[in-house]
């Protein structure tokens, strides 16, 4: 009998503090304005000196569930649907039937890839609960218009908008309590995302002078 308590202690011990190390939290995340918005860009001779950039924010908030008592949710945001090619990934927006390239960036600097598990890599965010047991922060994504293999900026039509969706289908919110160091070992249920990416292309003419006209 006093082994099969041992054991019994052991195992709740055990589960106790599994339970604790992957606490539930639920978040949800709203872009808010709605959309990452180029505005209406200039492709005239671009180069990688000079891509259009843009940026947006996204308010997220976690909420503890139940009994839970973290006080810090750990999340990744995955985004799917990236390209690579040598190396460099990113996702398209269309018009006119042309698919134009642009990348997401976690930061200013336009380093840190915005991807999921498999596309380097999630954005973890660290969001702080209080008594109340609800917390929000602010989330900013970058986004960067880029020259790529088919299509470049140059060639994209003036006056055309382009536009991308994302929504529950290709984005998602993982979430754990407590605080961990990588998006691999936040395993609660996932729910999504929404928000849109568009420019539009100023309308716009190159001149050239012939050297016999000068």
């Amino acid at each position: 009998m006093r082994t099969l308590m041992r054991i019994l202690a052991f195992l709740c011990v055990f589960f106790c503090m599994g339970q604790e190390a992957h606490a539930t939290v639920s978040c949800t995340m709203t872009a808010d304005s709605g959309s990452l918005n180029f505005g209406t860009v200039n492709v005239l001779n671009t180069q990688s000196s000079n891509y259009p950039t843009a940026s947006t924010t996204f308010t997220l908030t976690c909420t503890r569930n139940g009994s839970d008592t973290s006080t810090t949710a750990s999340v990744c945001l995955n985004i799917d649907g990236a390209t690579s090619t040598s190396g460099t990934y990113y996702y398209t927006m269309s018009g006119s039937g042309v698919n134009v390239g642009y990348q997401l960036f976690t930061d200013a600097a336009y380093q840190n890839f915005w991807g999921n598990l498999t596309v380097p890599s999630p954005d973890l965010v660290y969001v702080p609960i209080g008594s109340s047991g609800t917390g929000s922060v602010s989330v900013t994504m970058y986004g960067r218009m880029i020259n790529t293999s088919t299509t470049t900026l140059s060639q994209l039509a003036p006056g055309t908008t382009y536009t991308a969706s994302f929504s529950n289908s290709n984005t998602a919110i993982a979430a754990t309590g407590g605080t961990v160091t990588d998006c691999s070992l936040v395993n609660q249920s996932k729910v999504g995302f929404s928000f849109t990416v568009t420019a539009t292309v100023a309308a716009q003419c190159l001149m050239s002078t012939a050297a016999n006209d000068l």
